[in-house]
């Protein structure tokens, strides 16, 4: 976790950016009880503005990048950044249609995904709220439930490679077997090297995961 102190030099540069932009004082108090819950919370959660662009992620956030090898993500790396930018390409459909339902609604969406780590099986709960004074979205994911993998295998270059690509499920990370045998594996060892340019990876979804999951996305890019 980051230092107390900026933590709160942050929360009152979103606060000051709130009442700069024609918030009320009534608004910026609202906007303060949010983020002190979300300060607390062990829910990994952020908000995007109307554009989709990180304005802020919470300390569970920056918890989850740093013990997850994703340092680099934490603090106000992401602000400014937009969310589908870390989307891969054949779930953006999926997470477009979200927001245009809950900025359209003003309900709340919700959604039960994978986002494992090489050691563990993850499964979270995401869920979409419309902050609708500002056009801004809160979104959190609680975690549901983690255990180690009951089966995984060991990294091969002719089982999984096709020309230099590995083919790896956009949910739950299994990689595609390129053997004749049509399977999905998971393989630890390809998650660690995801980040890296040693690895090119082309994301889609395994047949388990679009029937289940996603079943009007298509199964592979």
């Amino acid at each position: 976790m980051l230092p107390r102190r900026w933590r709160v030099d942050k929360l009152g540069t979103l606060l000051h950016e709130c009442l700069r932009r024609g918030g009320s004082k009534a608004e910026g108090t609202r906007l303060y009880r949010i983020l002190r819950v979300l300060e607390e919370s062990p829910a990994v959660s952020y908000i995007l503005d109307s554009k989709h662009r990180f304005v802020y992620t919470n300390p569970a956030w920056d918890a989850f990048a740093v013990t997850n090898e994703g340092p680099q993500l934490a603090g106000e790396t992401m602000v400014g950044c937009n969310i589908f930018d870390a989307i891969a390409n054949v779930l953006r459909p999926v997470y477009s249609d979200a927001f245009r339902q809950v900025t359209e609604t003003a309900e709340v969406w919700g959604k039960t995904y994978n986002c494992s780590s090489p050691e563990h099986e993850r499964q979270f709960r995401m869920k979409i709220y419309f902050m609708e004074r500002r056009n801004w979205f809160l979104v959190t994911n609680s975690l549901l439930a983690e255990r180690p993998h009951r089966k995984s295998h060991g990294a091969h270059e002719g089982a999984y490679f096709d020309r230099g690509i590995i083919t790896m499920c956009a949910h739950c990370r299994c990689s595609k077997r390129v053997d004749g045998t049509k399977g999905w594996d998971f393989v630890p060892e390809y998650l660690r090297l995801t980040g890296m340019q040693t690895l090119k990876v082309s994301q889609g979804l395994c047949p388990v995961c679009q029937e289940h999951f996603y079943p009007n996305v298509g199964s592979a890019e």
